[in-house]
């Protein structure tokens, strides 16, 4: 397959019935105003579903689905692209080619950005095998494997804090939270936000004996986030009630 042969996502929907020109002009209109892709917004509008779009683009394309809900990428890979290509461009770098390792297999949510194939050529050196992934689930591991060693920075930071202020009653500790605890108020901003990248519809914060695990509800699914450490879990809950 010709990689630099545009396809017109809209077009082939509208020719094959599935949207009308109204539905693409909203979802046009949309994609405009979020920033995101038309695809998302066809679905997030409720036109067509993600796996019809999926379905498409893999025959157009001659390309195939990962679902990155059940394969995790290589770390030996992953580590090639920076943190900020991979979110700059949505994609994630799965594995090297079994018949090829002078090509990178990639997740993409836009197979056909031809703009990150050269760019991720120039930095790894290597020529990409695109396959398409949802932008969810790819947005959903950013959050989880960098999202994750951010939250243990701010975690860390907190309990030192904690240990400047020990003599103090735990309720004055919370009441001057905003000042003294920024990086609880980071870290709860985190969580929130991630769940909304996510498209949660419930964060659940769940104690256990040495821990805390924080999941979202996706699609009716809980998916485990991260965890903290126990003597989190006052500040955390104090800051989202």
């Amino acid at each position: 397959m010709n990689y630099r042969k545009k396809i017109r996502l809209g077009d082939v929907l509208m020719s094959r019935g599935l949207i009308n020109q109204n539905q693409l002009n909203m979802a046009l209109k949309e994609q405009k105003e979020k920033g995101r892709m038309l695809g998302e917004m066809l679905v997030e509008l409720g036109y067509v579903t993600q796996e019809k779009i999926n379905d498409i683009l893999c025959e157009m394309l001659n390309i195939e689905f990962i679902d990155l809900q059940v394969e995790e990428p290589e770390e030996n890979v992953r580590d090639l692209i920076p943190e900020e290509v991979m979110r700059k461009y949505t994609l994630i770098p799965m594995r090297y080619d079994k018949n090829n390792a002078g090509v990178i297999q990639v997740a993409m949510a836009d197979p056909m950005n031809i703009l990150a194939m050269d760019d991720i050529n120039i930095i790894t050196g290597k020529q990409v095998a695109p396959y398409l992934a949802n932008a969810s689930d790819i947005r959903a591991y950013f959050d989880r494997v960098f999202g994750k060693k951010q939250a243990q920075n701010i975690a860390e930071m907190y309990k030192k804090e904690q240990g400047l202020v020990q003599e103090e009653s735990e309720e004055e500790k919370l009441r001057k939270e905003d000042v003294e605890n920024a990086p609880i108020v980071q870290l709860v901003n985190s969580i929130i936000e991630q769940a909304a990248r996510q498209r949660a519809s419930d964060i659940h914060i769940e104690p256990f004996e040495e821990s805390i695990r924080v999941r979202y509800r996706v699609d009716g699914v809980l998916r485990e986030v991260i965890e903290y450490d126990k003597s989190l879990l006052g500040a955390i809950t104090a800051r989202l009630k």
